[in-house]
Order: C-alpha cells, then sequence, then structure tokens
C-alpha cells in the first residue's frame, strides 16, 4: 500500500480520519476521497491554528486530530491562511477513506 494508504494500517491507527496528514501543525497531505478532500477549504502546507477551538501545538496535534476517534463526529480545523480558514468536517471510517484514496491513486496512475 502507498505511503497515502498506511494511516490506516499503523500500529495504534484511529477508527476514523478526516484526511489531513500533518508533520508537526502543518498539513502535508490531504488525502484524495477524505471529508478534507470534498470540502476544498484547507491546502498542502497550511498552518493549522485550532482543532475544534482548541489552540494546537506539534505536541498536541495528533492526539486533538483523532479527537473521539468516532466515525461521525465533527471536527472543526482552524488554519491561519488568509486570515483564518475554518472547516468543518465529519470524520469517516479509516477503512472507507482508504478504499477511495486507492481509487484516486488508480486513476492518477
Amino acid at each position: 500500500m502507498s505511503r497515502r494508504g498506511s494511516f490506516v494500517d499503523a500500529p495504534g491507527a484511529p477508527s476514523s480520519v478526516v484526511g489531513l496528514v500533518l508533520q508537526g501543525v502543518t498539513i502535508q497531505h490531504i488525502v484524495p476521497g477524505s471529508a478534507s478532500f470534498y470540502a476544498r477549504e484547507l491546502r498542502k502546507g497550511d498552518t493549522v491554528t485550532h482543532l475544534d477551538g482548541t489552540a494546537v501545538t506539534a505536541a498536541t496535534a495528533q492526539h486533538l486530530l483523532k479527537g473521539s476517534d468516532c466515525p461521525g463526529s465533527q471536527l472543526r480545523v482552524r488554519v491561519s491562511r488568509n486570515g483564518g480558514t475554518e472547516a468543518v468536517l465529519v470524520r469517516e471510517a479509516a477503512q472507507t477513506v482508504a478504499r477511495r484514496a486507492r481509487v484516486y491513486e488508480a486513476l492518477a496512475a
């Protein structure tokens, strides 16, 4: 499986995702077919400042991103681009997002 699909297979992987891959507080990748991808409000390179209203640091980002880890729950993501952009995303089952990502990768190949 490619790097983009590996979020499902990693030890301790969440059961739900919004499709953001962060390095520290910076968006490194948006998983094709995920809630983040469809929202079209977030961009690779954006700096995440708040998750669900809580200020984000490199140390807390992954914990806050995982949140309740419940498919169907919402996550508010605020980034610092253009004075502050916010997206409300719905967590989806990680396996569902991984399947969609594989389809996008196959189509792009």
